[in-house]
């Protein structure tokens, strides 16, 4: 049904029109008032076994982009008293982290009507923390204290906790009554030495100056990058000490953190100890794999990290600011092996078994920036989508389409680099143009090549969709596979115009989980 679908698009990535914009959920006001009341009408409307079938099986396949829409919707379904039962069931076999467990209760207490503090709530932030290993439970709760506005302590008070395990009451007593308080009542208790010792030992660290000490606490109890307080960020040995065990991922996340505080450089030189530290990481090919880690998010961070210094500095002389004569430099290191991993990366894309065709109008792209990410020019993040299906799939036809004219082009090798095909991209406009512009002339290029085709995919700067629905209908007739799936990708638009057809959809802007939600809408997930 309808109302079915749009719950499905509300869980894989928080809007119920077959429309994806970018960007964090958490900040860009997907949870406002408008959009909570639509969602209570879709979940009244379905009927109660399959609203949670369809959430159940989401959470199971785990192919939604943005996991926390799906505590979104819990949290939403626990507001009425039929559904709590099993939304706050499904919620304990989701809420598998201390992020996710205190995110779900923002969703549940940021808006009235509150999911209340009943035997059902109660039992459940109860189960949580009594049913975990006490050690494990410490590890959790000491590398994430809070979230998002919310702390452990304020849950634990709700349910008025309590335990007979020494270890879990000191656990317990440590969220509530903080580290002094925990070591008074359990710090002599045999059976809670091993969890006050870590905990004390996380707390100190986090106050903890000195750099050796620091370093030692890392290794010991092998503590992450949350751990991290605002006093160490500074502190390259500490980096290094961490970088040892840091997952790909977590490095990406935190590499434009390390440029701006000059990890990189010792005085005028590159720092070559901590630059083999970090590229060591970005080798780490069991890493790659567990991460899962997408193409396009590497490239986004290589062009970042490439061009964000020289953008900022032209953006500063139009304002007529104080700025420095030039960018700082760039590791050719570095840069090599962000190279590297893209490659790597390729092995992380699933393959849909889908015929493709990607036509690329390419008419401005060599000026044009992308929407929501502003480091990138619209032919690289052309680049990125082409590539990442060209080298995933069996079948993918990859055109340029200069005003009604379409022209197939040939990547080589097997894995192109992505930087290389946008350059082609951004010159090949120089080309002459042929006719008024038509936005579906890979559409036309399929018919007269008798093509069998099952996703187009139409990426330019700006498309206008005026009439574009009636002149789709008319081409599948033409086309040897009429059912076929259609996807328009607008890199500069920041507004669009709903086109009601379920086989069409709508990409505004670019990041890096693009590819992944044209993926899942071409297998009919949503």
């Amino acid at each position: 049904s309808d109302a079915e679908r749009m719950l499905l698009r509300i869980l894989h990535y928080g809007n119920e029109e077959a429309v994806y914009v970018p960007g964090c959920r958490l900040q860009k006001k997907f949870y406002e008032e408008d959009k909570v009341n639509l969602l209570r009408e879709l979940i009244a409307e379905i009927e109660h076994q399959t609203l949670f079938d369809i959430i159940r099986k989401v959470m199971r396949e785990k192919t939604s982009l943005y996991p926390e829409l799906i505590l979104y919707v819990l949290a939403e379904c626990a507001r009425s008293e039929n559904k709590r039962p099993d939304a706050l069931k499904a919620a304990e076999e989701m809420c598998t982290t201390a992020e996710y467990f205190l995110l779900f209760f923002k969703f549940a207490k940021g808006l009235s009507p509150f999911i209340g503090t009943g035997r059902a709530c109660r039992r459940f932030i109860t189960n949580w923390y009594l049913k975990k290993n006490s050690l494990e439970l410490a590890e959790m709760v000491g590398e994430t204290p809070s979230y998002r506005g919310w702390r452990h302590a304020d849950l634990i008070k709700i349910a008025h906790i309590k335990s007979n395990d020494p270890a879990t009451a000191a656990v317990l007593t440590y969220l509530s009554r903080g580290a002094k308080t925990m070591i008074d009542k359990y710090g002599e208790d045999p059976k809670a030495k091993e969890v006050v010792s870590y905990l004390k030992n996380v707390d100190n660290f986090r106050k903890d100056g000195d750099q050796t000490s620091v370093i030692r606490t890392i290794e010991t109890y092998m503590l992450t990058v949350n751990h991290l307080n605002f006093i160490h960020l500074k502190k390259k040995q500490v980096w290094i000490a961490l970088l040892r065990r840091m997952p790909v991922d977590t490095l990406l996340d935190y590499i434009h953190l390390l440029c701006k505080y000059r990890m990189f450089r010792k005085g005028r030189m590159w720092d070559q100890e901590f630059l083999t530290a970090v590229c060591d990481v970005l080798c780490n090919v069991n890493s790659v794999a567990e991460s899962r880690l997408q193409p396009s998010r590497v490239f986004i961070d290589l062009c970042t990290y490439q061009f964000a210094p020289k953008y900022k500095l032209e953006l500063a002389a139009k304002s007529l600011r104080r700025l420095a004569q030039k960018p700082p430099a760039i590791s050719y290191d570095l840069v090599t092996n962000l190279e590297k991993l893209i490659m790597t990366t390729y092995d992380n894309v699933e393959p849909t078994g889908l015929r493709y065709v990607i036509a690329v109008d390419n008419s401005d792209m060599h000026k044009r920036r992308c929407a929501h990410l502003q480091y990138m020019m619209t032919s690289q993040a052309a680049a990125a989508i082409a590539v990442t299906f060209y080298v995933a799939e069996k079948q993918c036809d990859i055109l340029l389409c200069q005003g009604s004219t379409a022209t197939s082009i040939n990547l080589k090798p097997i894995k192109p680099k992505i930087s290389e095909v946008a350059e082609k991209f951004a010159t090949a406009e120089r080309f002459q143009r042929s006719g008024p512009k038509n936005i579906l002339a890979g559409l036309i290029w399929a018919v007269k090549q008798k093509k069998e085709v099952d996703v187009f995919i139409i990426i330019g700067t700006c498309l206008q969709f005026q009439g574009l629905a009636g002149k789709v209908a008319e081409l599948r007739s033409k086309l040897l596979v009429p059912d076929f799936k259609l996807v328009l990708c607008c890199l500069c638009e920041t507004h669009h115009q709903t086109i009601k057809d379920n086989n069409i959809f709508t990409v505004i802007g670019f990041d890096e989980k693009v590819c992944e939600v044209i993926s899942r809408f071409a297998k009919g997930v949503f």
